[in-house]
């Protein structure tokens, strides 16, 4: 009896990312992975063309608590740094039809900009569990990778990512 993706993901998210917050320092050579998606208009948005800025990551899904958790966080790290020069872009997996992703967007007031994600960029990206964010520097590394969300370590997540973003947004482009 096989299990989908799907099912799979929730029982991840609902086991290992619930209890443990990975907080993963990538190497120097971790170099982003270049891609092209659709977004919430159905126009194709490559990923590169956001390659100078600091860059925030989201693999997030409709239906996972802990994503939908984050979403105020982002929106306040977008609203507040965009103007220094940081990118906030979520990636949509496994969430539906385009129509029940916009509604979830515009539900839960989502700020940045949300792409249509398939299988090909969440094996790239080695997404296993959501969330799965990553923090990229305007050198086009990524800085750190952040999975799943602990809720009882919500505030310490943002205050490191809120740091991490900052002191990424001080680099020289």
């Amino acid at each position: 009896m096989g299990i989908d993706r799907r099912t799979f993901m929730e029982y991840l998210a609902g086991s290992l990312f619930f209890e443990k917050t990975l907080w993963q320092r990538q190497t120097p050579e971790s170099v982003v992975a270049d891609f092209t998606l659709r977004d919430l208009e159905d126009k194709s948005v490559t990923f590169s063309t956001f390659k100078g800025k600091v860059i925030l990551l989201d693999f997030w899904a409709t239906w996972c608590e802990p994503c939908i958790a984050e979403i105020p966080q982002l929106n306040f790290l977008y609203r507040t740094h965009r103007d220094r020069g940081l990118e906030v872009v979520g990636v949509a997996l496994e969430s539906g039809s385009v129509a029940d992703i916009r509604r979830n967007v515009a539900k839960h007031n989502i700020n940045y900009r949300v792409l249509i994600g398939d299988d090909g960029v969440a094996n790239r990206y080695k997404v296993f569990g959501f969330p799965t964010t990553y923090l990229i520097d305007r050198s086009w590394r990524i800085h750190k990778k952040y999975i799943g969300l602990q809720p009882n370590k919500r505030t310490e997540r943002a205050a490191s990512l809120d740091a991490d973003i900052q002191a990424l947004l001080l680099t020289i482009r």
